[in-house]
């Protein structure tokens, strides 16, 4: 992936027309990490409104993908001890997929074969009962599930989801957690792989249960 970042409020670069800041860089500089989470620290200590002053603009590289497993935990590793990298790994997920990304959810934890995530019962995800929306509970299972067996996948495997099933035990209200743990097997011809993502409510309890079907296949 390449990563623009840009300020958008900072116009000093223009007045002196340097146009670095505008630079396309690629997404594992360091330099572009620290600005990235120094605009956002820097940004809250001085607002208290919730957008950030920058601008975040992700391409795919020339290059495929070719092992998921391992971009995405380089990724995590790289990013989530910093302050906003969490953040920032969230924002680089929904890029990757843009409907997952449109319920604003948050990694908590990722490691291969184990995913926390976190949603925030807020209007846009909302009923018309004042509770979480039974198809933002899916989503959040399945990003869950998603980057749990991404992590996790073997070298030379590759894995697309081929079917859904959820079951709603109760009304979700207030701060979610969906948290899915599995472990991808040696893959030598195309299978299919059940995993199971559990959503809570801040008290612990299970609101809704989901299993993932996945279609792993070894790579041609």
């Amino acid at each position: 992936m390449i990563v623009t970042v840009r300020n958008p409020w900072d116009r000093s670069h223009h007045e002196r027309g340097d146009a670095r800041s505008d630079a396309i860089r690629p997404f594992g500089a360091w330099s572009d990490v620290r600005l990235v989470t120094a605009a956002r620290a820097s940004y809250h200590a001085e607002s208290r409104l919730s957008a950030p002053p920058f601008l975040i603009n992700v391409a795919p590289m020339a290059e495929p993908m070719d092992a998921p497993s391992a971009t995405i935990t380089r990724w995590w590793r790289r990013l989530h001890g910093l302050p906003g990298g969490r953040l920032v790994f969230s924002w680089m997920i929904g890029r990757m997929a843009p409907y997952t990304g449109s319920m604003g959810a948050r990694v908590v934890d990722l490691e291969p074969g184990h995913a926390i995530w976190t949603l925030r019962d807020r209007r846009p995800v909302r009923n018309h009962l004042r509770s979480v929306h039974a198809v933002a509970l899916v989503n959040l299972a399945e990003v869950a599930s998603g980057t749990a067996m991404l992590a996790g996948l073997p070298a030379g495997t590759r894995g697309i989801v081929r079917g859904i099933s959820i079951e709603y035990l109760r009304k979700a209200r207030g701060t979610l957690t969906a948290e899915c743990r599995c472990s991808p097997p040696a893959v030598t011809q195309d299978t299919d792989f059940p995993v199971t993502a559990d959503v809570r409510n801040a008290a612990g309890e299970i609101v809704a249960r989901a299993v993932v079907t996945w279609r792993l296949s070894p790579r041609s």
